[in-house]
């Protein structure tokens, strides 16, 4: 089984029964590490030593998940029952989701310092004393967060993916020194401004939806974006973009501010939104030979 490629084990996981693949486990144990546990009705409680990912139904409670130390990946987006109780002992998590998440508090996560992943969108429960410890992290999504500030975040200097969609407490002097970000989402984003991301030229995906902050001098030299999104974007114009060669993926859905003149050299293009777009014409597209989708 060590040698069937990862995509085919997956596969191989959506046809097969929870009972069925906790069968294999003595043939290959690294097998489980594909499967996602939703209820532990499903399984054996003998088998909890094996499981490392988990979205809890409603039925699962504090006491199933004490015991479950081995878990990786928790995912317990608009759990409103599991508490602190249930998860402090969990410090071997690299991925955590509390979206939408009233029962965790800071004392359930101070002590996960191996989370590389946490998901805190939309999450007023969670303060900078719960996550300043957690310097490990490289995803981290603080969307229609009120509670973290720049003091939560100011050392997860290893950040590379990072959400601020809507976040109004996040500001320019804690973003521009997070140099290895490769991806950034400020969609409706009032806060950020040039000056907390101008310089950053490792950025590979960027997305400006519907933000009048950002204009081409923030973003003019970040020519090695693969993947850039100026949904209802007004700010930026051809001047931000032109040299942006390397896009895969441009969206321009009702954007009037991108001409062809920004987009006639980006031959490398693969997927272009240009729903109720009216600036953008044939002229515009006619070299891009390498496009596979294109939304008019």
């Amino acid at each position: 089984m060590s040698d069937i490629p990862k995509d085919i084990v997956k596969i191989i996981i959506q046809y097969a029964g929870r009972r069925e693949i906790i069968l294999l486990q003595d043939l290959c144990p690294e097998l489980l590490k594909y499967v996602i546990v939703y209820d532990l009705d499903e399984i054996n409680k003998d088998n909890y030593k094996y499981i490392q990912q988990m979205r809890p139904t409603y039925n699962v409670t504090d006491d199933d998940l004490k015991h479950l130390t081995n878990l990786t990946s928790l995912n317990l987006n608009y759990n409103n029952k599991i508490t602190d109780e249930g998860i402090k002992g969990m410090t071997n998590l690299t991925s955590l989701n509390l979206m939408g998440n009233k029962k965790i508090t800071d004392e359930g996560i101070k002590s996960m310092t191996k989370l590389i992943n946490l998901n805190l969108r939309c999450n007023n429960k969670i303060t900078n004393e719960g996550i300043k410890g957690i310097t490990n992290i490289t995803h981290l999504n603080l969307s229609y967060n009120e509670k973290i500030t720049d003091e939560g975040i100011e050392g997860m200097t290893n950040l590379t993916i990072l959400y601020l969609i809507g976040n109004k407490k996040i500001t320019d002097e804690c973003i521009k020194g997070m140099i290895k970000l490769t991806s950034l989402n400020l969609f409706c984003n009032d806060k950020i401004t040039d000056e907390g991301i101008k310089g950053k030229t490792n950025m590979i995906s960027l997305d400006l939806s519907d933000n009048r902050k950002i204009t081409d001098e923030g973003i003019k030299d970040m020519i090695n974006l693969t993947s850039l999104y100026l949904w209802e974007n007004n700010t930026i114009t051809d001047e931000g973009i032109k040299d942006m060669t390397n896009l895969i993926s441009l969206n321009l859905c009702k954007n009037n501010k991108i001409t062809d003149e920004g987009i006639k050299g980006m031959t490398k293009l693969t997927s272009l939104d240009l729903t109720f777009n009216n600036k953008i014409t044939d002229e515009g597209i006619k070299g891009m030979t390498n496009l596979i989708k294109i939304i008019r």
